[in-house]
């Protein structure tokens, strides 16, 4: 018959290999996350138009005249990356040949898929042959931005001018990325603007004009106007993560309870209320988290904790029959999951 201290060391861990695991899986996340927050990327998309060419506008069979324009984003009272809801303060001027073309028809633009609040009076001004006017504008904008890497995430915005009831034929907007500014006096907590950029061009418009839908198409002079935002600082992932390796770690350490010394229940009841508090983390997290019908970076590290954590808390249960080497390598491989699962979701996801 085993003595007491034979039991013990055959089913409980020690707490050296605890504190060496702990250890190095510590270093080792610390390190992939200094390497994630330095390199944070942001989604580059394509703006829904195309770019004039020559050979475009000599098909058209006519050669339009160009129509200068500028955008300044002058403040965001609404600035929220969670929800992907804006209001932007811009104003908006173009540059033109009045024999050309009309006021009326210059003040018949649109940003797609935004709102406009307010909309000034145009202030008009003859600089030499042309006109110059400008319009002061607050429009609201909803985003479908895309959060996989929440929260290591970057963010492109674009701000896509257009006349709809004037085509290429007619008019091709022409602009530099001079004629595009930001206010420096813009700041917004969390996040930095880490590029602007400008293009134009031309987007179709298809309408349906039967019962069998029968489309046809129309094509109208477009602007690109686009900022490229990434998530600075480390207040949020931290909040969301560190709970998360705490949790882990005291699961881990309940395999080094014996049960043969009275701890039994203690190391099932710790492991159990290790569960249920991240089952009601997971209320915290999805508070913080933007609201998406997939999965995100943060709820792939929320299952994989969770899972292991129920692993853990299995083996408590079942304790006194299983052996210390078989625990042992739970010990090893849950670290190894868990740091195997942040690598792969904060560096290649």
């Amino acid at each position: 018959m085993k003595t007491r201290v034979e039991q013990q060391q055959s089913v409980a861990v020690s707490m050296l290999l605890q504190f060496i695991a702990a250890g190095l899986s510590l270093f080792v996340l610390t390190a992939i996350f200094v390497q994630t927050v330095n390199r944070i990327p942001y989604e580059v998309h394509k703006a829904d138009f195309q770019e004039t060419t020559p050979a475009m506008r000599q098909a058209m069979g006519k050669y339009p005249f160009n129509l200068s324009v500028g955008l300044t984003i002058n403040d965001f009272p609404l600035f929220n990356m969670k929800d992907g809801q804006f209001v932007v303060d811009v104003s908006l001027f173009f540059v033109f040949d009045p024999l050309l073309i009309t006021i009326e028809r210059i003040g018949d633009f649109v940003f797609l898929n935004s709102e406009v609040l307010i909309k000034s009076q145009p202030f008009v001004k003859m600089v030499g042959s042309q006109l110059f006017v400008r319009y002061d504008l607050r429009l609201r904008f909803d985003f479908d931005l895309y959060y996989k890497r929440f929260p290591f995430e970057g963010h492109q915005l674009f701000f896509v001018l257009t006349h709809p009831h004037l085509t290429p034929s007619e008019v091709v907007y022409i602009t530099t990325r001079t004629n595009y500014s930001i206010n420096p006096e813009i700041v917004i907590p969390g996040w930095d603007l880490v590029d602007y950029l400008v293009a134009t061009g031309f987007s179709e418009n298809v309408l349906s004009v039967t019962k069998e839908e029968k489309m046809f198409s129309f094509h109208s002079p477009s602007a690109a106007f686009s900022m490229n935002f990434m998530r600075v600082g480390v207040r949020q992932s931290l909040t969301i993560f560190i709970p998360l390796l705490l949790l882990f770690l005291i699961a881990v350490f309940t395999l080094s309870f014996d049960p043969f010394e009275g701890l039994y229940n203690i190391g099932i009841g710790l492991s159990a209320a290790v569960v249920t508090a991240l089952i009601g983390y997971r209320f915290v997290i999805e508070s913080m988290s933007p609201k998406v019908g997939n999965l995100i970076l943060s709820d792939f590290i929320f299952l994989v904790v969770l899972g292991v954590c129920c692993v853990i808390f299995l083996i408590n249960v079942f304790s006194e029959t299983i052996s210390q080497k078989i625990k042992k390598g739970v010990v090893v491989l849950s670290h190894a999951i868990v740091v195997g699962t942040v690598w792969y979701y904060f560096i290649l996801f």
